[in-house]
Formats: C-alpha cells, sequence, structure tokens
C-alpha cells in the first residue's frame, strides 16, 4: 500500500512534526510505503504551500497517485494564508473534495473554533468535509465529544487514537545523569514547563504561581523552549517571559530548541512536569511525561483531563496551580536551615552563564546592570521573608521592590507589523512607514529611553531604602574606584553567577572594590562581605608559606573574588597573585580572578590563544587549580574566569 502523509516535518521546528516522524516510523514497520508532503521545504520526500484553496486543489490533484492519505490536521497549516471567511469554506471544500479521491484519514491535532463558531456556512462545510472522510481520529473522549456536538456530526465518524502509542524513550539515562548532563541541582525539587514560547502554553502562569508558592530556595522552575517562528507577537512573548523569570528567584527560562533525546533528558530531570495550558487539545508533552514516568501539574483545558494518568494534579485557576506546585515541592524538598553538608547541591562543573543573558562580544551595558539590580532586591526579598533581618526598613525595602515590577515588566515599544494577508495592503504599510519614519522613529527612541530610565531610578530608590534603619548613609560609602571600560559589564554578571551555589552568609572576601556597586550587591545578597585592599593581599605573597594547620592572616572564606583593577593595583605576576589570594581561601573554596596581559608582553595573540595562555597560567600555578568557568571580559587583554583547587 502506496501513503501520503501530509505533515509539518523535520527539521521545521513543529510538535506536529516531531509527532508525524513518530507515526511514519511505525507504519513502515509495518510495511506500509509512506511518503511525506510537507508545507515547507523539509525532510519530506515533497512539498507543497497549504494554506489557501490552490493549495488545497493542488494536494487533491497530487493524492490521487496515493491509495491513502493522511493529513495530521492543524488550522495553520490549511487555513494560515486565507484571506477570509469564504476561503475558509472554499478550503473544507477542497478537503471534502480530497476525501473523494483518495482514502483519507484526518488526525485533528487541533481546530480553531471562533471561526465555527461564528460562521454557520463554514461549520455545515467543516461538517460534510469530515463526514467524507474515511476516518477522522483524535487523541481523547473529551475531542470526540465537542467535536461531533459541534458539528452536529455521529460519534461513530470520529474515532480514538491512543496519542503516545508511537512514542519511544529517546534516552537511557538515569535521572541523576540527566541531572548532572544539565547541571540541575540534586536536593531541590525540579519543576519543568517544556515547550514552544507562546502564550497559549502559560508558561507565565507557572511562573507567577512559583512565586506566590513562595518556593525559592526550596525548588527550581525550568521553562524550556523557543519560538516556533518570528513572528513579531511570539518574539515579544518570549521577551515578555525572561523578564518575569528574571524579577523571581528560582524560575530560569532556557530559550532554544531542543532535540528528542535533550526533550527526554529535561522531563527524566525533573521531579514534576507542569502543563499550565490556557488551551490545548491533547499534548505530547504529557505523553511523554507519561512515558517517563514523572509526576505530572496539568490544568483542567482540553482533553488532558481524559489524556493524564492516574495520580495527576489538576487545577483551573492561578491560586490552585500554586497549592499543586507546594504540594508537590513537599515530597522531595529538603529545607536549608536543616540540610547537611551532604544535602547541598554540588557547584556546577560550568557556571550557566545563560541566566545572566551576556553577550559578551558586544555587551549591553544597561541591560546587564538592570539584571544586577533585580537579582540584588529579590534575594534581599528573600532574606526578610525568611526572617534573617528583622529591620522595620525591610517592608520599606519591599514597597519598593514591589514599585519596581511593573516597569521591569514592561515591553519595549513594538511598531506595528508590515505584513498583510490582504493583497497589497503590506506595500502600502511598508510606504507609509518610510514616510512617517522620519518623525516617528525618535519618538520610539524616546519611549524606550524613558522606560530605562524610570526603571533605573526605581531600582536606585530600591537600593538607596534598603540602607534605612541600618545605621548606613548613602555618604559613609567611599566613592567608587575607577572601573576599566567593559569590566562591570560582563565581570560583575559573571561573579554573581560563579556564587550562585553558595548558601546565604557565606563568607566572601572581595579584594579591593570597597564601596562599589559589586560589593553593595554581593551585601544585599547575604554574603558575609569582608573587603581588603590589593596591598594588603600582596604582602601574602612575600616571606615564607602559612604553616599547614595554621590559620591565614586574610581568613578563611568560601568565595574570593579578584576582578582586574584588583590584579593591576597589586603588580604581581599571575603566579604570585594566584598564591596570594589562596591565603585567603578556605579548602574547597571557589576563586573568581580576572587575568590581564601586562603592558610589556608582546602583542595580544589571537583569541583562542589568549583564553588558552590565561587558562595554562592558571592551572600551572602551583598544580592548584582548575577552570571551571570563563569568558571574555570586554577587551582583547582579559579573561574572567571562575576556579576551584584540586589539590
Amino acid at each position: 500500500m502506496k501513503l501520503l502523509m501530509v505533515t509539518p516535518y523535520p527539521p521545521y521546528r513543529d510538535g506536529i512534526g516531531t509527532y508525524a516522524v513518530q507515526e511514519v516510523r511505525r507504519l513502515r514497520a509495518e510495511g506500509i510505503d509512506v511518503e511525506v508532503l510537507s508545507p515547507v521545504p523539509s525532510a519530506a520526500h515533497h512539498h507543497l504551500a497549504l494554506g489557501t484553496l490552490r493549495g488545497v486543489l493542488a494536494l487533491t490533484k497530487r493524492a490521487r497517485r496515493y491509495e491513502r492519505t493522511m493529513i495530521q490536521f492543524s488550522p495553520e497549516m490549511f487555513f494560515g494564508s486565507c484571506r477570509g471567511p469564504l476561503e475558509r469554506v472554499a478550503v473544507w471544500n477542497g478537503l471534502e473534495a480530497l476525501a473523494r479521491v483518495t482514502r483519507l484519514e484526518i488526525r485533528q491535532h487541533e481546530i480553531e473554533w471562533g471561526p465555527l463558531s461564528r460562521n454557520p456556512a463554514e461549520r455545515w462545510a467543516a461538517a460534510r468535509a469530515l463526514r467524507a472522510a474515511d476516518v477522522v481520529s483524535v487523541h481523547t473522549q473529551g475531542e470526540v465529544d465537542r467535536l461531533t456536538d459541534a458539528l452536529a456530526i455521529d460519534e461513530g465518524v470520529v474515532t480514538l487514537v491512543e496519542h503516545g502509542r508511537n512514542f519511544v524513550q529517546a534516552t537511557t539515562e538515569t535521572q541523576a545523569e540527566a541531572r548532572a548532563e544539565l547541571g540541575l541541582g540534586r536536593h531541590r525539587h525540579q519543576f519543568l514547563a517544556i515547550g514552544f514560547l507562546q502564550e497559549h502554553k502559560g508558561f507565565d502562569r507557572a511562573a507567577e504561581a512559583f512565586r506566590a508558592a513562595g518556593l525559592a530556595g526550596q525548588a527550581e522552575l525550568h521553562v524550556v523552549g523557543s519560538v516556533r517562528v518570528n513572528h513579531p507577537d511570539l518574539l515579544a512573548h518570549a521577551k515578555a517571559l525572561h523578564r518575569l523569570a528574571a524579577s523571581i528567584p528560582g524560575v530560569e527560562v532556557h530559550e532554544r530548541y531542543v532535540s528528542d533525546e535533550e526533550f527526554d533528558r529535561w522531563i527524566l530531570a525533573a521531579d514534576t512536569v507542569v502543563l499550565p495550558y490556557r488551551e490545548i487539545w491533547s499534548s505530547s508533552v504529557l505523553e511523554r511525561a507519561k512515558l517517563l514516568e514523572r509526576p505530572i501539574i496539568a490544568a483542567d483545558v482540553g482533553g488532558l483531563g481524559d489524556q493524564a494518568p492516574e495520580g495527576t494534579l489538576f487545577f483551573d485557576d492561578a491560586e490552585s496551580l500554586a497549592q499543586c506546585l507546594k504540594e508537590r515541592a513537599a515530597t522531595t524538598v529538603v529545607p536549608l536551615d536543616s540540610a547537611t553538608a551532604a544535602d547541598v547541591d554540588p557547584e556546577p562543573t560550568a557556571a550557566p552563564l545563560d541566566r545572566w543573558n551576556v553577550a559578551v562580544d558586544a555587551p549591553d551595558r544597561a541591560s546587564i546592570e538592570d539584571q544586577i539590580r533585580r537579582r540584588a532586591r529579590t534575594a534581599r526579598r528573600a532574606r526578610g521573608a525568611s526572617g534573617l533581618t528583622g529591620r522595620p526598613a525591610d517592608a520599606v525595602a519591599e514597597g519598593a521592590a514591589e514599585a519596581a515590577e511593573p516597569l521591569l515588566r514592561l515591553e519595549e515599544l513594538q511598531r506595528p507589523a508590515l505584513t498583510s494577508t490582504r493583497r497589497g495592503v503590506s506595500a502600502v504599510k511598508r510606504t507609509v512607514r518610510r514616510l512617517l519614519d522620519w518623525e516617528l522613529a525618535p519618538v520610539v527612541r524616546q519611549v524606550d529611553e524613558l522606560q530605562q530610565a524610570t526603571t533605573e531610578a526605581v531600582g536606585r530608590l530600591d537600593a538607596a531604602l534598603g540602607r534605612v534603619g541600618t545605621g548606613e548613609r548613602a555618604g559613609d560609602r567611599r566613592p567608587p574606584a575607577p572601573i576599566p571600560a567593559g569590566r562591570a559589564v560582563v565581570e560583575d554578571p559573571f561573579v554573581h553567577t560563579a556564587l550562585g551555589a553558595l548558601s546565604t552568609g557565606a563568607r566572601v572576601l572581595l579584594v579591593g572594590g570597597a564601596g562599589s556597586s559589586l560589593a553593595a550587591e554581593l551585601d544585599a545578597a547575604g554574603f558575609r562581605l569582608t573587603v581588603v585592599d590589593p596591598g594588603a593581599v600582596a604582602q601574602a605573597a612575600g616571606g615564607d608559606p602559612d604553616p599547614v594547620g595554621e590559620p591565614s592572616a586574610l581568613g578563611e572564606h568560601d568565595a574570593v573574588v579578584a576582578l582586574s583593577a584588583a590584579g593591576a593595583r597589586a603588580g604581581l605576576d599571575h603566579g604570585a597573585w594566584l598564591t596570594a589570594l589562596r591565603r585567603g581561601l578556605a579548602d574547597g573554596g571557589r576563586l573568581v580572578v580576572s587575568l590581564e596581559r601586562r603592558a610589556g608582553d608582546e602583542s595580544t595573540p589571537p583569541q583562542g590563544l589568549k583564553v588558552l595562555a590565561h587558562r595554562m597560567a592558571v592551572e600551572s600555578a602551583g598544580g592548584r587549580w582548575r577552570v571551571v568557568a570563563e569568558a571574555p571580559a570586554g577587551d582583547a587583554r582579559r579573561l574572567v574566569m571562575a576556579v576551584t583547587q584540586i589539590g
């Protein structure tokens, strides 16, 4: 038998396409000769532009060559370029004609109810097309009921097909191995929301509920996925999701398209998979969570109630979602105040720089400093909530932090898209844009700059209010030391990331930088901070080494931070500088340091050789160090890195 499969297909990024690959594999294993037709160029045998009446007519002509045709149906594929209701009706009529020339199966993954409810002619045409098909299949009983009721067709016309019947596990890792591969902690409850970043997926609902549940420090929520197509609305939603996550401790967005193997790795690594959908028919994510035996929290929408396994927690509003998260987190959480050394998450083998969105080639200072302010503010808020501080000023600082939230979540001003499905309208829009751009572009820039300035002003007010009641006045701090161009843009975020695994109250030694913004941020983050002059550290490089077992004059700290300004003032070579810094580090501590080529060095080598030279300089210093993370520090001479002791 020769069958034509009509579907999106890899490498095009589409969930239905991923589903179809597994369907094709099953059919071929049964001995069926399958050819695939995709609406866009892909790994399919054929491609044909659909989305209009012309596309469906061309498909009908081609389908005559096959005994069977199976359509993995989505509204976008067949109606995406229609010019209005009349053409949508014509497309349904075309599908009815297709069913007359071949045995047609329509695998209904979703349907647009709005146009059907508004247009009786489209309802009538859709019902005729589905009745004419040889098979109409869906994944849940709820979909059967709604489809038959809405279109007044007999229930026997629509059949059930188990969503996950073709799914196979793409990885054989254990959960511990998956977490190690992804850099996730072992002793925090890991929530996962995965899929394309679209508003109807509701990932923002999960993040807001995580905040409301107060799970920072006990659990983490990872949102994993990518924007499926570069549509302005989808891109704006992804940006808003990033801003929201940056304001909530414990929530991270990993924006990238993942392979089948990595998709399963994330699910396997999770303690709970969260499906916070606003609307859905059925979910491949749910099926993969069932396959990998992961607990599930799901919205009570679409056919998820029929599809979900026993034990799934369902929610119907924000409050019940937060309660579900609390209930699931309580199953494995290790309270921070009672955790033993064995319970503390290990430091990652590489610092996850993507948490900071640092563009090392062309860093955006305003964006980075904004991230720093938000993280410092939320860390202070978390300490106040946990009872670590009892100052009356905490309530004032909390108010300032809340005042900043609406500003932090504002999107940049987006000008209207220059596209339209109506013939000739796109050209008119482009012409109007060219005529008015000289006047409107400055207004757009002014609005964006006003938003950034307002956010920065509220952030500074928040920092000032955070000092109320501490006895500290703005004049108490010395003016910040001059910062080399580009240093704070990359090095300061790197410090926050590299120290992210340290618990509140960890001992941190900052070499230089008294009165700097970095010192204030580390103090606000809850570390027991000591600031020393680089000269004092340089003095420790002379004379005999400290006797084994005796404390250093600098004390013993969980981390030592010495950035480029401090190294330049110390005037020591790399080996002596690292030896001196080691005096202030406790066993197993972490050193965050930047190394800079001296003025007398030969001309700067290419980037790759520069990185290699710095790494070798660190790792050969007494055989005591191992580089665990690094990044260019904003110019051609410096490299910032985090290192740990290995002997």
